[in-house]
């Protein structure tokens, strides 16, 4: 029982901070036209996210925590590699990216800044905490990405049932099969899909496409699939979470 009760403190921090980072509110100050690299702030309270959910993952105290955040900031200002500007990014970065991440003052990040958060951390967290507390985190990690996928695939069928109206037998076999097969499954971009349902979402078609009917098939293929965007602003919920970086 306290695996799970830990679990549900958890989700309760992260799952809705994900879900609300597709607004973007435009809090954080303009960037300086003339600084050399776009402003990275606005990644801050995603990791900070990931900071509340290893300290109670692994049931850290205070005096772990400090070289934790010591080189959690390091990690955040290193992630100023994946942040461009739309006036550097290049005409090809839009036509061959099918998910586009945008900061609040139009940065671009040429690759998945939430992973990028999550492998960062499990990173400069195995040396500075034991082994047990480390098999913790993994184990809490694994439980996260189960919830998080049954959410993505929920999201998913919903939007499909919109668009197709599926059946109760279809419900079950697609659920069953997104849940064991798909392999890019990304919740924060199934968000931003639900956000704006005008567009379809990055979906594995090969696995959907053979439990339709020739009408569905038709309607599917028809859909507009044109690039997600995944907006990371800074929210009121994000940044009601411990401000660890700012320590």
């Amino acid at each position: 029982m306290q695996t799970a009760s830990r679990f549900l403190v958890i989700a309760a921090i992260s799952l809705p901070a994900l879900l609300t980072c597709s607004v973007t509110l435009g809090q954080e100050p303009a960037d300086n036209p003339d600084a050399k690299t776009p402003s990275i702030a606005f990644l801050k309270p995603l990791v900070n996210v990931e900071l509340s959910f290893a300290k109670i993952a692994c049931e850290l105290t205070d005096d772990q925590m400090k070289p934790i955040v010591a080189e959690a900031k390091k990690a955040h200002q290193a992630m100023a590699d994946i942040v461009i500007r739309q006036d550097a990014a290049g005409d090809d970065f839009f036509t061959k990216n099918n998910v586009i991440f945008t900061g609040p003052n139009d940065q671009l990040m040429v690759v998945n800044p939430f992973k990028r958060i999550r492998d960062d951390v499990a990173k400069l967290l195995k040396p500075l905490v034991t082994e047990d507390q480390y098999t913790k985190f993994t184990e809490e990690s694994r439980l996260r990405e189960e919830y998080e996928r049954e959410a993505a695939v929920h999201f998913l069928l919903n939007l499909l049932d919109l668009k197709l109206v599926l059946s109760t037998e279809q419900r079950k076999r697609l659920h069953e099969k997104l849940m064991a097969q798909w392999q890019d499954l990304d919740l924060h971009i199934l968000d931003s899909s639900i956000m704006d349902q005008n567009d379809f979402p990055p979906a594995p078609d090969h696995l959907i496409i053979p439990e339709l009917n020739d009408s569905q098939q038709k309607l599917l293929v028809a859909q507009t699939r044109d690039s997600t965007h995944v907006y990371i602003g800074e929210d009121e919920l994000l940044n009601s979470v411990e401000g660890w970086l700012d320590q």
